[in-house]
Parts: structure tokens; C-alpha cells; sequence
């Protein structure tokens, strides 16, 4: 699989996962209730911060693939080493939505009520989500640039357009020195 299609699929998962996380908290498309959860917040009545979890997993994937466009040959390296932090947020994210279950589960009003179907398809997505996020982050840690073609942005450049335009110039390791003596 080429890099910019592995790239495509992993930002269409992320896009997948705040549409869907999205549709799940508002019931399909009562947008009141995205605001009254945002205006009214409870721990014990709101699922706004389910929500807010897929906001901070799909931060972090972007800032991660950001960071790894702005430096190719380490980034993917580094997040090989921290792949904890992955595994970190999925766990604390796992944890408090079943934190947010127990909660739920002791009122009856709950346990009865129509917003039982909503919550558990929200829930369940939720734990989707993580898995997602670090297919994302494994992705993002094997992406190789080994050649000019796999990256983005990447020129090109000929041997004729890196010799030295001053003379008396040496190209040493990619960087142009020039002779003192001469320049005066």
C-alpha cells in the first residue's frame, strides 16, 4: 500500500470516528441536545464527555502526523519508542467511559429511559474508537520516506543544481563552504 493512500485511510478514520461519535450524542439530528449537554453539563446526565474524548484522540493523531511531516526521518522512530502514550490514553479513555457506565447504571430513570439504546451504541463506539486511534498511531509509527517520491513535498533536484556557484566553494556533507581567503 502506497503512503498516501495509507495516509487517506487513516485521516477517513479519523473522519469516520467524529462523525459517528457525533451522530451518537446527538440521537441522530437533534442538535438541541449537542447544546444543552455542552450548556447543562452533569457527570450523571450528560454523555458530552464521551464526545470530548474523540476531540482529544483525533487532536493527538493529527499533531502526531504533523509532527512526523515535519520531521521525517526521526518522528516515526520516536513514536515507535512512546507507543505507551497510546496505549495510555486508550486506557484512561476505557476507563472513564465505564466509570461513566457505573454511573449511569444506578439511576433508574436511566436504566428505563429511551436514551439507553443511544448511550450504549455511543459507549461501544467509543471503545471503537480507541482501537482506532492506535491502529493510527501503529500506522503512523511504520511509515517509512525512504526516497524523494514517498514524501509529500519533497523536490527533486538534478547533480548539475547542487555544484557550488562560487568558486573555491566545496558542497561538504550538503552544506556549501566557501574559502575565507578569498572573500575579503
Amino acid at each position: 500500500m502506497s503512503m498516501k493512500l495509507k495516509c487517506c485511510i487513516l485521516f477517513l478514520l479519523s473522519a469516520v470516528d467524529g462523525i459517528l461519535s457525533t451522530t451518537l450524542l446527538m440521537h441522530g439530528d437533534q442538535w438541541e441536545i449537542f447544546h444543552r449537554s455542552a450548556l447543562e453539563y452533569s457527570f450523571q446526565h450528560s454523555f458530552i464527555d464521551l464526545w470530548f474524548w474523540m476531540i482529544l484522540r483525533t487532536c493527538v493523531f493529527y499533531g502526531c502526523f504533523f509532527g512526523i511531516l515535519a520531521n521525517k526521518s526521526e518522528g516515526p522512530e520516536k513514536l515507535k519508542k512512546n507507543m505507551w502514550v497510546s496505549y495510555c490514553v486508550g486506557c484512561m479513555n476505557a476507563y472513564f467511559a465505564c466509570a461513566k457506565l457505573l454511573i449511569f447504571s444506578e439511576q433508574p430513570e436511566f436504566v428505563m429511559g429511551p436514551e439507553l439504546t443511544w448511550f450504549w451504541m455511543l459507549f461501544a463506539w467509543n471503545f471503537v474508537g480507541i482501537g482506532i486511534f492506535i491502529y493510527q498511531w501503529k500506522s503512523l509509527a511504520s511509515l517509512k520516506f525512504g526516497n524523494a517520491y514517498d514524501s509529500f513535498n519533497t523536490v527533486v533536484v538534478d547533480d548539475a543544481e547542487r555544484q557550488p556557484l562560487l568558486q573555491g566553494s566545496t558542497i561538504t556533507n550538503g552544506k556549501l563552504c566557501c574559502m575565507t581567503s578569498e572573500i575579503q
